[in-house]
C-alpha cells in the first residue's frame, strides 16, 4: 500500500509533539481547528507536507472548494489534512507538528496508520488532538476542557492542570478512533475538548479556541504569547452580552446554564424555543458583520 504522507523534505525536528484538529463534527464553532491555526501563525510554523486525502473523503458530503471569478473557473481545492512544522529555538521540547484537515469521512484505519507513520518518522514523543462541541454551558463562565488519554500516566498529568475526563459511550471521532490504535500500540496519546454555548452557535467561539490553547500550552510547557486571542475571545464576550441583555428569553436560558455549571438547582422558568435562539443569533451574528467594535 502506497503511503499517503507526502512530505516536502525532511522534517529537522528533535522529538516534536503532534496536534491535531478537524474540521466538521468534532469542530463546534471551529474552535479547535482555529486553536490549531492560531498556534500556526503564532509560532510561524512553516508548510511541510500534507496527508494526500483522495482516498479519505466523500466529495459529495466534504465537497471541495472551488473559485470561479468573472465567468471563469479558477481553482479547485480538494480536501486534505495539512502539515506544518514549528522548531523551537529555546527548546528542543517545544518543537511540534500541526495537522489540520477536514475530519475523513472514509478509511479511518489507513488515515491513522498515516498519522501514525509520520510520528514514527519523526519520533513523536506525544500526540494531541484537539476538538469542540455544542453544550449547555454558559459563555459567562470559565470554558471547561475535557479530556481522555491513551495512558492512565497522561490521564493524570492532564488531571493535574484542571482538565476533566471524559465519561461517554455513544458515537465516535476520529480524535476517539486515534487514542484507540495509540493505546493498543502504546502511542502517548489524549485528545482535549473544548464547551462552546449552545444557544451562541457562532461561526467561530475564540473563547472556547483560547481555553484549548491554555491547556495545550499548560500540559506541554510551550510558551505562547495569548494576548491577541484573548482580546479577540474578550471582545466576542461582549458582543454575547450585549444580546443576551437585550432578549429575556436568551438571558433566562443563561441564568439556568449558569446555576447548573454552579452546581445550583435552575429556577423555574420557560426556556426559549429552538427557533427563537437561532433567530437571535442569526441577528446578532448579522450585527457582528457589521460592526465588529
Amino acid at each position: 500500500m502506497a503511503s499517503r504522507l507526502m512530505l516536502k523534505g525532511p522534517l529537522d525536528l528533535r522529538r516534536p509533539t503532534i496536534v491535531a484538529a478537524f474540521t466538521g463534527w468534532p469542530d463546534a464553532a471551529e474552535a479547535a481547528s482555529r486553536a490549531v491555526d492560531f498556534m500556526r501563525v503564532a509560532l510561524d510554523a512553516r508548510s511541510a507536507g500534507r496527508i494526500a486525502g483522495d482516498d479519505f473523503y466523500d466529495l459529495s458530503s466534504t465537497r471541495p472548494v472551488v473559485t470561479v471569478r468573472r465567468g471563469l473557473a479558477r481553482s479547485m481545492r480538494y480536501p486534505t489534512t495539512t502539515i506544518h512544522a514549528s522548531r523551537s529555538l529555546d527548546d528542543p521540547e517545544h518543537d511540534l507538528l500541526l495537522l489540520s484537515g477536514p475530519e475523513p469521512n472514509l478509511r479511518w484505519r489507513e488515515y491513522i496508520e498515516t498519522i501514525l507513520e509520520l510520528a514514527a518518522q519523526c519520533d513523536a514523543r506525544m500526540i494531541y488532538s484537539l476538538g469542540s462541541m455544542f453544550a449547555a454551558v454558559p459563555h459567562t463562565r470559565p470554558v471547561r476542557i475535557a479530556m481522555a488519554a491513551a495512558q492512565v500516566e497522561i490521564r493524570r498529568q492532564l488531571e493535574r492542570i484542571g482538565t476533566s475526563p471524559i465519561s461517554y459511550e455513544g458515537p465516535g471521532s476520529l480524535h476517539t478512533a486515534i487514542l484507540d490504535t495509540c493505546r493498543r500500540r502504546r502511542v502517548p496519546a489524549a485528545t482535549l475538548w473544548g464547551q462552546a454555548p449552545a444557544y451562541a452557535q457562532l461561526n467561530w467561539s475564540p473563547r472556547v479556541s483560547l481555553a484549548l490553547v491554555e491547556a495545550l500550552r499548560d500540559a506541554t510547557g510551550i510558551p505562547l504569547d495569548l494576548s491577541l486571542l484573548r482580546a479577540k475571545a474578550t471582545q466576542v464576550d461582549n458582543l454575547l452580552d450585549r444580546l443576551v441583555q437585550g432578549d429575556e428569553d436568551l438571558r433566562r436560558t443563561v441564568q439556568v446554564y449558569e446555576q447548573r455549571y454552579d452546581g445550583e438547582p435552575p429556577t423555574p422558568s420557560s426556556l426559549p424555543s429552538a427557533e427563537a435562539i437561532v433567530n437571535e443569533v442569526e441577528a446578532f451574528l448579522r450585527g457582528d458583520q457589521r460592526d465588529p467594535d
